[in-house]
């Protein structure tokens, strides 16, 4: 009973970078638990991957908002990022679909198009709305895109056959308002052996686990049964070393490539931390990261309220030797 939704993120926001990616993301999943699609104790590993800007996906910026939505649900976050190189897939032909519907309209709204300079781009002050008044982009896409696929969803009988041949069980649209994320974040990766870097690692993965300020890498990514069970493995809170946690410590000899990766595929642990120099001193990230910690116990505390269950009691557990844990 899978079903193949298409979620297409809409905002007015220019910036397209790890905080956008993390709250498209938030985003997308509270809509599948306010569906039903889900729940949040199903979700046990996020699987994503890109063929975008290497910098883009693989920065400190963007390892550190993957830490954060692995704290904020629980689970493994795990991104693989393409090779140099730039293909094409399903989601590219689905988005030129969408992009080609928004194309036709606005071309249809534009107030002078003889006066456009670029045909292919348009201003926000050339939407018009009526009575001379204009209209936000974004939300005007949003409004676009649905109501053209709900038209879509109730097609007459005479066409069950064409919805019934769809890849796509349903396109969802979502929109988000200008400025609801703080984009002042800069992070610094450490922890790479030397000669190592971010550079030759093409796998990154956000453990729920390891908590917010730590992912773990490897050069490349796999899916197969024994490195699915090494991930499966408990994590034992009397190791304090994430590094020799059982699913992180020694040689991923459980791995079917083990003879051809040989050790590319071992999993390392990397940091993260704020990045400060003479002209940063640190305090917008510091910020930023308030906001994050507060969004991700706010992930913790919904998850921790669905899984009560009458006639037993909750324990959390502190780090600290004074109060070890809380009823």
């Amino acid at each position: 009973n899978n079903r193949f939704l298409f979620y297409c993120h809409v905002s007015d926001e220019k910036h397209q970078n790890a905080a956008t990616t993390k709250m498209n993301v938030v985003q997308m999943i509270e809509d599948m638990i306010g569906r039903g699609e889900v729940t949040r104790a199903d979700l046990k590993r996020f699987m994503d991957d890109t063929d975008g800007c290497y910098k883009q996906y693989f920065s400190a910026n963007a390892c550190q908002r993957l830490s954060e939505l692995a704290a904020h649900y629980g689970m493994f976050f795990d991104r693989a990022i393409a090779a140099p190189g730039h293909g094409k897939n399903e989601v590219d032909g689905l988005n030129g679909v969408i992009k080609t519907l928004l194309r036709h309209y606005f071309s249809c709204r534009i107030q002078s198009p003889m006066d456009d300079d670029n045909d292919s781009k348009v201003a926000v002050h050339k939407i018009a709305a009526g009575d001379n008044k204009c209209i936000e982009i974004g939300k005007e896409c949003h409004r676009v895109l649905s109501q053209a696929h709900t038209d879509l969803v109730e097609l007459p009988a005479a066409h069950k056959k064409l919805l019934e041949s769809r890849k796509v069980d349903e396109n969802v649209f979502l929109y988000r308002k200008e400025g609801t994320i703080n984009q002042n974040m800069q992070m610094v990766a450490k922890g790479f052996p030397k000669g190592d870097g971010s550079s030759k690692n093409y796998n990154i993965l956000g453990d729920g686990d390891l908590g917010m300020g730590m992912v773990a890498v490897r050069v490349i990514p796999c899916p197969c049964d024994g490195c699915d069970e090494r991930l499966s493995r408990a994590w034992d809170p009397k190791i304090t070393d994430p590094k020799l946690q059982p699913r992180y410590s020694g040689n991923c000899t459980e791995c079917e490539r083990w003879p051809i990766f040989k050790g590319r595929n071992n999993w390392k642990i990397i940091r993260l931390e704020k990045k400060v120099t003479k002209k940063n001193d640190g305090l917008a990230t510091a910020v930023a990261l308030q906001e994050s910690w507060a969004m991700t116990l706010e992930g913790i505390g919904k998850l921790f309220s669905e899984s009560v269950v009458v006639g037993r009691i909750g324990v959390m557990v502190y780090d600290g030797e004074d109060e070890p844990y809380r009823l």
